[in-house]
């Protein structure tokens, strides 16, 4: 089937490590979705703290990871199938999809993915708001069930409750029936739940004298 894609499109590029100041905006030729990956069309890109580390060249300094230069930043993303490669058949083109890319990748119009990366976007949640999922809720999920193995009837204390990572965990948590106690205002974590189903160790910010 002939699909009728651009042979270019725009991205964040930096050709070296540096601060933002190395973020271009640039025309690159549009990915190829090789053998069992899908070529997304990126309609919201998240951020995460790893964006900057590997764009600072912290992440090549202290961890050793290497990217090709120039390289495009972003792991997390939400939009539209536009290509299934060859042998993919959990998703078809026109999808709503949210997750991660293929290599990080997601500053652009266009993005590949691995199609085990990607979830069907919730109808409940827009793209943008569907782009700041994948990276944090692994990162939460990753610690409740695999490194700690939370089951119900334990307590979990929840640091910094209302961060990126911390009101997923909150919410994990509460599924998988543990009680939940949060060191943070209830102001903060007001969105997350209701405060009848937390314990609060915190519930006003510190006095300043």
């Amino acid at each position: 089937m002939n699909i009728d894609l651009p042979k270019t499109m725009k991205a964040i590029r930096f050709h070296t490590y540096g601060g933002p100041e190395v973020l271009q905006l640039e025309d690159v030729p549009v990915p190829s979705a090789q053998a069992g990956e899908v070529l997304v069309h990126v309609h919201a890109a998240g951020v995460n703290p790893g964006d900057w580390q590997i764009r600072s060249g912290l992440a090549h300094r202290k961890f050793g990871i290497d990217v090709p230069l120039p390289s495009i930043p972003g792991y997390d993303v939400s939009g539209m199938v536009a290509v299934v490669g060859r042998g993919v058949t959990s998703f078809q083109r026109g999808d709503a999809v949210y997750g991660m890319t293929t290599q990080s990748a997601a500053y652009a119009q266009y993005t590949t993915a691995d199609p085990t990366h990607l979830a069907l976007k919730p109808l409940s949640l827009d793209h943008i708001q569907a782009a700041g999922v994948p990276m944090s809720a692994f990162t939460a999920w990753h610690t409740l069930f695999v490194r700690t193995r939370v089951v119900a009837g334990q307590t979990v204390l929840v640091n910094g409750a209302a961060g990126g990572v911390g009101h997923f965990v909150v919410q994990l948590a509460k599924g998988q029936g543990a009680q939940v106690a949060v060191n943070s205002t209830e102001q903060a974590i007001e969105p997350v739940g209701s405060p009848r189903h937390l314990t609060w160790l915190l519930l006003r910010k510190p006095h300043r004298s």
